[in-house]
């Protein structure tokens, strides 16, 4: 284990911001289902030097008004 870690001050800039609207003309995929809105932030992940540590994506899925998954893919 890195003996820097927790980075407390770290910051995370979107470079990004995409959204699936419900009711999409986007066919689903796997198990998704087309009615639900889904919203993806790719941004990268900064230490206290603006330094990149790792890059991101965080695909948000709703169901209402509520968060029903967070998936985080890191590169």
């Amino acid at each position: 284990m890195r003996e820097e870690r927790p980075q407390t001050d770290t910051t995370h800039p979107l470079d990004g911001l995409y959204c699936r609207q419900k009711d999409s003309a986007v066919e689903p995929a796997d198990s998704d289902d087309a009615t639900t809105a889904a919203v993806i932030a790719r941004g990268r992940l900064l230490d206290a030097e603006g330094e990149c540590i790792v890059g991101f994506v965080d695909v948000f899925t709703f169901a209402g008004d509520d968060i029903e998954r967070i998936e985080t893919y890191t590169r």
